[in-house]
């Protein structure tokens, strides 16, 4: 009865992450509008396309109707341009927002764009009547492709907004909806899901990690008082509380690689904390501490639910499910429309994300779970069902188009390869690994200390200097570099690159591109010398437990991170983050406990 009760339990928590991954209410594969604009408020001069490739052609004037959420001061218009749009002369915009004083954004070539543009008071939280005029048009029949003679300026993605005090995104709240309705809905089922999460982690320790890993890729996101709730907030509380009422004697005294990890990680988020004290957005530092305290938390809830309960083979079904479920979501984007375009020989070309933020992030999201089911399949029998997760991760990952995550992928297949009954070539691969990061990280300073200029190129540039909003490579280090000038010893504070960065590239408001370059601008060499010695320290715990699946794929997702992080930031993203530190724990609890054994 009890397991009968447990499975019931078990089961409506996977209906509840699948209603998450499930399509958002009312959408249409045949008919796709830009995401936050609802069909009903386009005005004028926005076509609806066939899937998210083709959405949605502007003409020379686009007029739309949204409601910016309660606390957004800012409104980001998101714009792709292919090649043929542009014909070797930037484009530029001039924005109306309800009657306001035009805004006027330039100069964009080809690729994808972002429009910061600020909401004036008097008109926050109403409905604005946007219009958005671009400088030129083309003629598609006229530039060879196919019989279309619309005058066409842009390709409208979508809208998003931001609070500049906050730093809050309210980009899509929510998976279900729009709709204040749906905003609540979301809510809901997050509370509902955390209820769940407790429940089966009462009933058994095993199912809180699972709980965790299963939540982690998908947000119900409810926004309010300059934070968030989520499903991954709402099911990891659930899941702790439940543990506790397990009592104490459940759980088996944690180990040294825990106490290693968990140190590491405290003393980075105490930098955090240090330089949050002076930081000119102490709305965003703490949002982004609180953010890497949640994360804290998961290795230790992970880590005690594992240790409680070590099931080696749930884990094994769980891995392989999600990234089924998450690779499957992604390739159906493929017919039903992606959010990003790459441009290729005047082509858009799609770039999956599935339900992670973007394709970068499903990149690293799956250089996490495909190394760790191919660990378990290189040193155990392999299911049938992980032999065809590995297979659809693997594709999800080619077709984001992200070169940090596909060289990732095949990082991590060489390290499984290598060590496969082969336990003695781990320090060797440590060794090589070390060599290989001291190498590119230092061309990667080169590049950003303006020493040598090009060498962001090694790494991949855009030939867009402006690129909209997001910035290049190369102008985004060296403002994490400038920024770091001023603060050397503790940086600007946690989360103010993105609204600092603009000082010294107008318009720009991103992350740094880089995890290193992100903390050295934020936290300073103290926070820097803190993260350097906590990835290097992640790979090193595994390394004399590389005959055993966990800790083989805790060690290779730790060197795959290492060297996908110099290129992007990945960690502030919570679904990859929350998704690495759960993994990280039970490879941690499945080394404490093989060294208990040992003992």
């Amino acid at each position: 009865m009890h397991r009968l009760r447990r499975t019931a339990i078990l089961v409506a928590f996977l209906g509840l992450v699948g209603l998450c991954a499930a399509r958002p209410l009312g959408a249409s594969a045949a008919t796709v509008y830009p995401q936050g604009i609802e069909p009903g408020n386009i005005v004028a001069g926005i076509a609806p396309g066939s899937d998210a490739g083709s959405c949605c052609w502007a003409s020379k004037r686009a007029v739309f109707t949204v409601v910016p959420p309660p606390g957004a001061d800012t409104i980001l218009i998101d714009l792709f341009i292919p090649a043929y749009a542009v014909v070797g002369r930037p484009q530029s915009f001039v924005v109306t927002l309800a009657g306001a004083p035009a805004q006027t954004r330039c100069c964009f070539g080809a690729g994808s764009h972002r429009l910061a543009l600020t909401i004036p008071p008097l008109l926050r939280s109403r409905p604005l009547r946007i219009m958005l005029s671009a400088a030129y048009t083309f003629v598609p029949a006229r530039v060879g492709i196919g019989s279309d003679s619309r005058h066409l300026s842009v390709l409208l993605r979508g809208v998003g907004y931001l609070n500049m005090t906050t730093g809050e995104r309210y980009d899509g709240a929510s998976l279900l909806t729009n709709s204040p309705t749906g905003t609540r809905l979301s809510l809901a089922l997050a509370l509902l899901g955390g209820l769940l999460a407790l429940v089966l982690a009462r009933q058994r320790a095993a199912y809180g990690f699972v709980a965790l890993l299963a939540a982690a890729p998908f947000a119900l996101y409810y926004s309010t008082h300059g934070t968030t709730v989520t499903l991954s907030k709402t099911v990891l509380i659930g899941v702790a509380i439940g543990l506790a009422l397990r009592g104490l004697r459940a759980f088996p005294k944690p180990g040294r690689t825990f106490w290693w990890l968990f140190a590491a990680k405290g003393l980075l988020v105490g930098s955090m904390l240090l330089s949050a004290l002076h930081a000119l957005n102490v709305h965003a530092a703490a949002r982004e501490t609180l953010k890497d305290v949640e994360f804290l938390a998961t290795l230790a809830v992970a880590y005690f639910a594992y240790r409680a309960d070590p099931d080696e083979r749930l884990v094994r079904f769980t891995l392989a499910a999600m990234t089924c479920l998450v690779a499957v979501l992604a390739l159906l984007q493929e017919v039903a429309g992606a959010p990003e375009s790459l441009a290729l020989l005047g082509h858009s070309i799609a770039r999956i994300a599935g339900p992670l933020e973007g394709p970068n992030q499903l990149g690293a999201y799956l250089g996490i779970m495909v190394p760790s089911i191919a660990a378990f399949v290189a040193l155990r029998p392999a299911f049938g069902f992980e032999r065809i997760a590995l297979a659809l991760g693997a594709l999800a990952t080619l077709l984001t188009f992200s070169r940090g995550g596909i060289a990732g992928l095949a990082l991590a297949f060489a390290i499984v390869l290598l060590l496969r009954g082969h336990r003695e070539r781990v320090r060797g691969i440590a060794l090589a690994a070390g060599i290989g990061f001291i190498v590119l990280f230092g061309i990667a300073c080169a590049a950003m200390t303006g020493h040598a200029p090009g060498a962001s190129r090694i790494f991949g540039a855009n030939a867009d200097a402006y690129n909209g909003g997001l910035g290049t490579r190369a102008e985004l280090w060296n403002g994490a570099y400038t920024l770091w000038r001023e603060h050397p010893l503790v940086g600007v504070g946690p989360g103010n690159f993105e609204l600092e960065i603009s000082r010294f590239a107008p318009g720009v408001r991103t992350h740094a591109n880089s995890e290193y370059f992100q903390v050295l601008s934020e936290q300073g060499l103290l926070g820097e010398v803190l993260l350097l010695g906590l990835v290097a320290l992640s790979a090193a715990v595994f390394v004399r437990n590389c005959d055993e699946p966990l800790p083989l794929a805790g060690f290779t997702v730790a060197i795959v991170l290492i060297f996908h992080q110099i290129v992007d930031t990945l960690w502030i993203y919570p679904k990859v983050g929350i998704t690495w530190w759960v993994l990280i724990a039970i490879a941690a609890a499945a080394t404490d406990r093989a060294q208990g054994k040992r003992a």
